[in-house]
């Protein structure tokens, strides 16, 4: 666990969140910002999704930021869908997202729980 972490872990706890998945702080100076990816271009350009950092409200999932990091290791912002949903409708929804733009939610890893990150 890195430092960076390790500070975040203790926030949550200090203030009572419940959280689940890797909460580590990203290092978003690595992030680029500058280049506007959808999913759609993302998987087109061989990427898949890293991170998507969630928020749970009410018994719902937001969707806050979404990651996905290209072949050669750039990591790029991805323009989320407004998704805020029951929790038991998230999946459904970001297999409808990916099907939106033409690729499949478990191959570009929209649906791998392991890159997720819950606060809530």
């Amino acid at each position: 666990m890195t430092a960076a972490s390790f500070d975040s872990y203790a926030v949550l706890d200090r203030y009572g969140v419940a959280y689940s998945g890797d909460q580590s702080v990203p290092d978003h100076s690595a992030v680029d910002y500058a280049s506007h990816y959808t999913l759609g271009r993302l998987v087109q350009e061989g990427g898949k999704i890293t991170r998507l950092r969630i928020f749970k409200e009410a018994g719902r999932y937001d969707i806050s930021y979404c990651h996905g990091t290209l072949p050669n290791g750039q990591v790029v912002s991805i323009q989320p869908m407004h998704i805020f949903v029951p929790i038991r409708q998230f999946k459904g929804e970001l297999i409808a997202w990916a099907r939106s733009e033409g690729v499949y939610a478990k191959g570009c890893g929209l649906l791998d729980e392991s890159n997720w990150s819950v606060l809530g």
